[in-house]
């Protein structure tokens, strides 16, 4: 736990690390909650979220997290120029989409758990998670007001 991180730091780091990952991608490429090709696979809103794992506990550390589609570009190449960068990055990889897996984990320098994954028709997703903070550092906890679409800059 980061018992300095606070709701909003943890919200805005984790899309930040969403948008340079990104970069990595062909301008035009962007992070779409909602796939215009399947529209009903919509990805959960950015959310804060326990840090626990019991129905017990009520204001225990919480984190940010984030699930979007990439759209744009083929989803293997986009994987792979990703997973590079986090390579260049020097962040952690845990395990990769290469050899035949369909998921990617890796951990930044400062706690961000990072996941790409392919679905079975190739489509890729990227989802962020904060380190966890303390319950008291928590504003907006219900409503978080996290993008719809995060675009390359």
């Amino acid at each position: 736990m980061n018992p300095s991180l606070t709701s909003a730091l943890a919200q805005q780091i984790s899309v930040e690390t969403l948008a340079r990952s990104l970069a990595s991608l062909p301008i035009g490429t962007s992070l779409v909650r909602v796939h215009p090709a399947f529209p009903l696979a919509a990805m959960m809103p950015g959310r804060f979220e326990p840090c626990y794992d019991d129905n017990m506990t009520v204001e225990g550390p919480l984190r940010f997290t984030a699930r979007f589609w990439v759209c744009g570009g083929d989803g293997h190449t986009n994987a792979q120029a990703v997973l590079d960068r986090w390579r260049e990055w020097q962040w952690d990889v845990y395990d990769s989409a290469e050899n035949g897996r369909d998921t990617t984990r890796v951990v930044s320098p400062e706690g961000y758990k990072v996941i790409l994954q392919l679905s079975m028709d190739g489509h890729l997703s990227i989802g962020v998670s904060s380190p966890c903070f303390p319950f008291e550092n928590g504003e907006n906890l219900d409503d978080p007001g996290s993008p719809e679409t995060i675009g390359r800059r």
